[in-house]
C-alpha cells in the first residue's frame, strides 16, 4: 500500500516455484486452514486467492466454510471440497450467493446454531477461549467480532482470567479507536504505545493545537460513543447487531470456555439494554435435548447482569463498563 511505513508482504510459491498467492497472511491460514482442519499450506494458498479473486475476506470466508462443513456440506480437511464451493460462489449458484454473504448468512440458512460471528463479523484467528480479553473486545466493541478493534494478546495478564481482563479489553479498545481516528495503522499503534507522548507532541507540532497528554483516550472514547449511538439506532429501526458468542463447548488446548458474558455485571449506568439469553431447552430433568429457546429481558440503567444457571447458555453481551 502507498504510503505504508512497514511495506510488508510474501509471495507463496508451490512446488514448481511458480506465484500461488500474494501474500498469504496469519488470518488467512487460520481460518482457510487450521479452522478448516487443511495442513495443506498450498491448498490454503489456492483457496486464498480464489477468496481474494471474488473480491471477498478470507477470514469471513474461511468461516463461512466451516459452517458449511458443520451443515454436512464438506469434510473438515477436504480442500478440494472447500474450492469447489468457491467456485459455486464465483457461479452464483444459490448455494454460492449463500455462503458468499458470509458465515452469519450461511449459519442462518443452513441452520446451523453455532456460528463464530459477533455482530455479524467472523472471528479472526484470536481464539475468545483462550486470550478472554480480545472475547471481550469481540462481543463488547461496536463492530463485533474485530480483531484490530482491541486484541489483548500481547498484555501481561492472565488470558484465561475473563474478569482481570474486563479492563484491558477497555484500554485496548479506546486506544485503537483513538489511533483509527488520527490515521494511525494497528502496527504503527504498537511502536507509539512505546512511547505515548509523541501522540500529542505531533498533533500539536503539525496543526498547532495544545492537546494534552490523553489526547489518545478522548478521541477513542468519543468515536466508541459514536459508533455505540450508531448501533443503537440500528436497535430502534428493528436490525438489532447480535453480540451473543456460544459458551459451550471448551477449546482443547485450556479446556476453557468464553465465560466472561456469565460474570454478575452493572449494565452501563449510560444506557437501558435488551439482553437476550438464549438456553438449551429440557424436558422435565433430562439432558438438554438441542432445541433453543430465546428470553428477552429489559434492564434499566444499572441493573444488575443476568445469570443463568444453564452451563450451555449464551447471552447478548453489552459493555460491561462504561466509556
Amino acid at each position: 500500500m502507498a504510503g505504508c511505513v512497514i511495506q510488508c508482504s510474501n509471495t507463496y510459491g508451490g512446488d514448481d516455484g511458480k506465484a500461488i498467492v500474494s501474500p498469504l497472511e496469519y488470518e488467512t491460514i487460520g481460518l482457510l486452514g487450521s479452522n478448516l482442519g487443511i495442513a495443506d499450506l498450498d491448498t490454503v494458498a489456492r483457496l486464498n486467492w480464489e477468496v481474494s479473486d471474488l473480491g471477498l475476506d478470507t477470514i469471513d470466508m474461511g468461516a463461512a466454510l466451516g459452517v458449511a462443513a458443520e451443515a454436512g456440506l464438506m469434510e473438515f480437511g477436504d480442500g478440494q471440497r472447500g474450492l469447489q464451493l468457491l467456485a459455486e460462489i464465483r457461479k452464483g449458484t444459490p448455494l454460492g450467493r449463500i455462503l458468499g454473504h458470509g458465515a452469519a448468512m450461511a449459519g442462518r440458512v443452513l441452520g446451523v446454531l453455532r456460528v463464530p460471528v459477533v455482530k455479524g463479523q467472523a472471528m479472526s484467528a484470536y481464539e475468545p477461549r483462550a486470550i478472554k480479553g480480545t472475547g471481550t473486545t469481540y462481543v463488547t466493541s461496536p463492530q463485533g467480532a474485530d480483531h484490530t478493534a482491541g486484541n489483548t494478546v500481547r498484555a501481561k495478564v492472565d488470558h484465561l482470567d475473563a474478569k482481570a481482563n474486563i479492563a484491558t479489553s477497555r484500554g485496548a479498545q479506546i486506544n485503537m479507536a483513538g489511533f483509527d481516528t488520527v490515521g494511525a495503522c494497528i502496527f504503527a499503534g504498537f511502536g507509539f504505545m512505546v512511547k505515548p507522548e509523541v501522540i500529542p507532541d505531533l498533533l500539536n507540532a503539525r496543526y498547532g493545537w495544545q492537546v494534552g497528554a490523553d489526547i489518545l483516550q478522548v478521541l477513542g472514547k468519543e468515536t466508541l460513543t459514536l459508533e455505540r449511538e450508531f448501533n443503537s439506532g440500528r436497535v430502534h429501526s428493528g436490525r438489532r447487531p447480535d453480540s451473543r458468542v456460544h459458551a459451550d463447548r471448551a477449546a482443547a488446548a485450556h479446556n476453557s470456555v468464553y465465560d466472561a458474558a456469565s460474570r454478575t455485571w452493572t449494565v452501563s449506568s449510560m444506557v437501558e439494554v435488551t439482553v437476550s439469553v438464549i438456553c438449551h431447552t429440557t424436558l422435565r430433568d433430562a439432558p438438554p435435548t438441542g432445541s433453543l429457546r430465546r428470553l428477552d429481558v429489559t434492564l434499566p440503567p444499572g441493573a444488575p447482569w443476568p445469570t443463568c444457571s444453564t452451563a450451555s447458555c449464551c447471552r447478548i453481551a453489552t459493555m460491561p463498563f462504561s466509556l
